[in-house]
């Protein structure tokens, strides 16, 4: 009997050890694809030309995030600023202007990084 208890316990250990180093492996691969997916994320500051109102800032709003490719947008009225996160694998910034400038009626510039408000 007490013999059966110890294999009963060394058999739990074992299995125990062989699903947490499992586990700890998929844990890696998931934080690899993580870091993988956070360097194509970029950001960007793009300048709006024409918007009046928060009315305005609402419709680019909409407009990027029906955009593929866009994770995030926040568009800023007053300031006129669309402060915007991308999969770079999937969107250019310069796409991102011509969108607005498609959908939309106002005109879209990218700001370069000197030039961008600190938050």
């Amino acid at each position: 009997m007490k013999l059966r208890n110890t294999t009963f316990i060394l058999a739990s250990i074992t299995l125990f050890l062989a699903f947490s180093v499992h586990a700890q492996s998929d844990q890696k691969s998931l934080q690899d694809t993580q870091v993988k997916q956070n360097k194509s994320i970029k950001n960007v500051e793009i300048r709006l030309t024409g918007m009046t109102c928060a009315g305005c800032a609402s419709t680019v709003s909409n407009v990027l995030s029906e955009t593929p490719g866009i994770t995030f947008n926040e568009v800023k009225y007053p300031g006129d600023i669309a402060v915007v996160k991308y999969n770079s694998k999937k969107i250019k910034p310069e796409d991102i202007v011509k969108v607005i400038e498609d959908k939309t009626t106002f005109t879209a510039e990218i700001l370069p990084p000197q030039k961008r408000k600190k938050s």
